[in-house]
């Protein structure tokens, strides 16, 4: 499966003469930098399958005509169900009829821009306590866990824990912060 980011979708249904598709995917673009730069992919059924290294083998030198002592890895799998985004949308027809078709397209736009502001948010802070959302960053990396970087002092982040920060992380290409 090949994943696009937002602009190369947008570009792409633009291509295939998808105006509003082409349109809202811009609008999710524009209103979430970090959006704009996540590439998605197409997801075939209701969820997505992926593995878990574990466990790396282990590795030893031997010298010659010696054996090495077998080891495996451990790979565990995961699945990360499909959640359900969006709204009702619902434009009185006298409103149309009296300031034309450009005010149910405004709305569409404002629930465009809320759905990206929302799950930008969730990628984020979503609790794994609603089964219908999105579980977010904040609720898989655990505070004194593994993958997060504790702050020993007040002060903030240096350019030395900025450095540490950055190596705990395989081929980082964006920083995200407030």
């Amino acid at each position: 499966m090949v994943a696009l980011t937002l602009l190369e979708s947008a570009k792409l249904a633009a291509a295939r003469g998808e105006v509003k598709r082409a349109a809202v995917i811009q609008t999710f673009r524009k209103e979430s930098d970090l959006l704009a730069t996540l590439p998605f992919m197409p997801i075939q059924g209701s969820a997505y399958a992926y593995n878990i290294e574990q466990t790396l083998p282990g590795i030893a030198f031997r010298g010659v005509n010696e054996a090495f002592t077998p080891s495996a890895g451990v790979i565990s799998n995961a699945t990360e169900p499909l959640k359900i985004g969006g709204g009702e949308l619902d434009v009185d027809t006298a409103i149309i009829k009296m300031h034309g078709i450009g005010v149910r397209t405004s709305h569409e736009q404002m629930k465009t821009k809320a759905l990206a502001r929302q799950v930008s948010y969730d990628l984020i802070e979503g609790l794994s306590t609603d089964p219908k959302s999105m579980v977010g960053l904040k609720s898989r990396v655990p505070a004194g866990g593994a993958q997060a970087l504790a702050l020993a002092s007040a002060a903030g982040l240096s350019m030395k824990l900025l450095d540490e920060l950055i190596g705990m992380v395989d081929d980082p290409t964006h920083l995200l912060m407030n």
